[in-house]
């Protein structure tokens, strides 16, 4: 009997250093597996190329002299040294006589400078001069004394001188069914906190290089506008001075020829005298078409500097995001490798 007890005992106490022995090899680690740790601390958000706002197509304003202007004063220009009327000068006059009245013509003829400057800045004229180049341009051969205006475009539009979302990246998930106080738990889900951290921090540096990109853009642009506008007095200033220039030239020529002219003389300076207002006329209109193309170009293009911060705040959340689920992923095999890792033999 005694016998039979020490053996049962002696089985027990092998039985209890077997399951002591499995317990110990089964024990789980308190750190997860380095190498996992190494690739989880790799993880960054990735470069993003920063888009550049989409350029501003635009066309210049112009206003150029008509072919029939232009041709008549080189006749008329050389006209002394030829001794003669040319035939285009002395059918443009009779064409002219024809068309408008003595006292039309007279009209055009006598202009002040004042009635000039203020053609040039307000585009306006006296009624009769209104009258004249109102009926003028109804008739193709007296049209054809006026300028050829070419409005400015922004973006295919012709402007005229009249007004006219990012990918948050989420919370980090949690691991159900783990306990608080597991060690190798508690040290696997403080890597993945210091990598978020670091994305977190990767993150706000991209987007603040976006910001200064995009606020460097919009003062270009600003400062640009600003530039644009303050330049137009003195631009139309000059063209201006060009045109009344000319016009003062072609007159010195005619009273160079008077006599040679003879009745012709009077239609001619008439000429000279509707091409000018139509001209200066036009080009007030034009200026401010051209003023309003400053503003229009402006927001146009911190339309498109808005639309490529918008983009490039998309391409860097999802940069973001793409890291962050790379990072959830490493975290996942960082746990698992805690319940994975052997102990002793």
């Amino acid at each position: 009997m005694i016998k039979r007890t020490f053996t049962l005992m002696v089985c027990i106490l092998v039985l209890t250093l077997v399951m002591y022995r499995c317990k110990n090899k089964d024990a789980e680690p308190l750190t997860p597996d380095q190498g996992l740790v190494d690739e989880l601390a790799k993880i960054d958000v990735e470069p993003v190329k920063l888009t550049d706002p989409a350029p501003v197509a635009t066309t210049a304003a112009a206003i150029t002299l008509s072919p029939a202007v232009t041709t008549l004063g080189t006749e008329i220009a050389g006209m002394g040294a030829a001794g003669a009327e040319p035939a285009n000068v002395k059918a443009s006059a009779n064409k002219f006589s024809s068309f408008f009245t003595k006292a039309e013509i007279a009209a055009l003829v006598s202009m002040k400078k004042e009635v000039l400057d203020a053609a040039g800045t307000t585009g306006k004229l006296p009624a009769d001069l209104t009258a004249i180049l109102k009926r003028a341009s109804t008739s193709p051969e007296m049209a054809a004394y006026f300028p050829k205006v070419t409005l400015p475009t922004v973006n295919g539009k012709e402007i005229k001188g009249l007004r006219t979302g990012a990918v948050e990246g989420g919370p980090a998930g949690k691991f159900e069914g783990t306990l608080a106080n597991d060690a190798c738990l508690i040290a696997a889900e403080a890597e993945f906190e210091k990598s978020k951290a670091k994305l977190d921090a990767s993150r706000l540096k991209l987007l603040a290089s976006a910001k200064e990109k995009y606020d460097t853009e919009v003062k270009l642009i600003s400062d640009a506008q600003a530039a644009c506008t303050a330049g137009e007095p003195a631009k139309y200033a000059a063209i201006i001075k060009t045109a009344e220039t000319l016009a003062d030239q072609l007159n010195v020529a005619l009273d160079a020829n008077k006599d040679l002219l003879g009745d012709d003389y009077l239609p001619l300076k008439g000429i000279v005298g509707l091409q000018l207002i139509a001209y200066l006329t036009s080009l007030n209109d034009l200026a401010k078409a051209d003023l309003q193309a400053c503003v229009a170009k402006g927001t146009a293009g911190a339309l498109s500097a808005s639309n490529a911060h918008d983009a490039n705040k998309l391409l860097i959340e999802n940069a973001y995001g793409a890291a962050l689920e790379a990072a959830e992923k490493s975290k996942a095999k960082l746990v698992e490798s805690c319940h994975n890792q052997g102990g002793g033999n």
